[in-house]
């Protein structure tokens, strides 16, 4: 007799595992960069990170750079007031910023806390970029390690510096009723200015009147490698008065 008749086949399909790159993403997408003033330190919380494969991986570990680039103007920075659990902080070897370890949850807490800072270098005024760099160090599956990157823009805006006076010379010291020369030795600190801006200083006293011999008397020397001035006059104090 004929029929109908059917085979079940049962096939075991494995699904390799493939690795997907970690991801960088700014927490705001209508925040793009940091704003500071001169001398004073940001935190860095406008980037988060992200990676589906550490997820899945218990235990899996990312590695990730942040750090100034070019090295010059200033410096990231871990805070060591306090500890991010699940994360290892260390200091790049080129000085410029920190390497942290840890799995993506624990990184993102990092990130978009207080943890880490941007502090521009003394007197650096202008436009600083923070690099992030990450890598899923091969976590998980086929493929190898994977990277992503990105970085973000800090204004550092420029703040006025008054002009410092120290005193060189030691206390000078005259006859009463007779006067007599008084040298006086300054240095005159201006960050604010070139090394070809003249400066200039009033020298006075609370009693007595001061002759200035000449301008000839007048000296100015630079210090080699800075915006520090020394200036020294030649003064006489007028005892008539």
């Amino acid at each position: 007799s004929t029929g109908d008749a059917s085979v079940d086949l049962h096939v075991d399909v494995k699904v390799l595992a493939v690795n997907d790159a970690p991801t960088l993403s700014l927490v705001d997408p209508g925040l793009e960069t940091l704003n500071t003033d001169e001398g004073v330190a940001a935190f860095l919380n406008l980037v988060t990170v992200g990676d589906v494969d550490v997820n899945e991986n218990f235990g899996g570990t990312l590695q990730l750079d942040v750090y100034c680039q070019g090295g010059h103007g200033g410096s990231v920075t871990a805070s060591d007031s306090f500890v991010v659990p699940g994360v290892w902080a260390s200091i790049r070897e080129a000085g410029d910023g920190v390497t942290l370890k840890g799995g993506a949850l624990a990184l993102a807490n990092a990130l978009t806390g207080s943890y880490l800072s941007i502090a521009p270098v003394a007197n650096f005024y202008g436009t600083l970029t923070v690099v992030y760099e990450v890598d899923d160090m091969g976590n998980s599956g086929v493929g190898g390690s994977l990277t992503a990157a990105m970085s973000v823009p800090v204004t550092v805006n420029q703040v006025y510096n008054p002009p410092t006076v120290t005193y060189l010379s030691p206390r000078a010291t005259v006859l009463e009723d007779l006067g007599g020369p008084l040298n006086v030795d300054v240095a005159v600190t201006a960050p604010e200015l070139g090394a070809a801006t003249k400066m200039f200083c009033d020298l006075k006293l609370r009693s007595g009147n001061l002759i200035q011999y000449s301008d000839a008397d007048v000296m100015w020397s630079e210090a080699v490698g800075s915006n520090s001035f020394t200036a020294g006059y030649m003064y006489r104090i007028d005892g008539s008065s």
